[in-house]
């Protein structure tokens, strides 16, 4: 399974030239990860090498577990055919890849042949190969995770 993660919130180019993360795409991060943290024990967490996405990863490793590496090949415009390779290694394991838009979109279109998800910051998208096919198995963004409705029906399907 491979678990797509769009960066947190980040700091604009003036308030931090390295773009870190604002506090908020801290917090939006942790709460995702805090609801999966039962759900979803990654073997391996990527990111690009950009401060925003490598602080995301940090998030994620610390609630979720997960050796984090840093790859040069997922930054915004890279071509996302790059890390299939990866992605077909991740059956049986689960690696969360944390990157940045449009490269994760195009990501998402290349498996699957669609555009059918829209990433959103610190969103996690699940996606898993079933019968030779790349699917969505699940997406979830930090706004979601507040309604009741949806909290019981996710947890009831694990």
């Amino acid at each position: 399974m491979v678990v797509l993660v769009q960066h947190g919130k980040a700091k604009s180019e003036e308030e931090d030239p390295e773009r870190g993360l604002k506090d908020e795409g801290f917090y939006e991060t942790e709460k995702v990860a805090r609801f999966l943290q039962n759900i979803l024990k990654p073997s391996k967490i990527f990111c690009s090498m950009k401060k925003r996405a490598v602080q995301t990863a940090e998030v994620i490793a610390k609630i979720l577990g997960g050796e984090i590496e840093k790859l040069d090949y997922i930054n915004p415009l890279d071509d996302p055919k790059k890390v299939l390779p990866l992605c077909d290694e991740s059956q049986e394991k689960v690696f969360v890849i944390v990157g940045h838009l449009p490269h994760l979109a195009n990501l998402v279109k290349e498996l699957t042949g669609s555009d059918c998800v829209s990433l959103k910051y610190s969103s996690f998208c699940a996606l898993d190969k079933i019968e030779g096919k790349w699917k969505i198995l699940w997406f979830i963004t930090p706004d979601i995770i507040n309604s009741s409705d949806f909290h019981s029906k996710f947890k009831k399907n694990f």
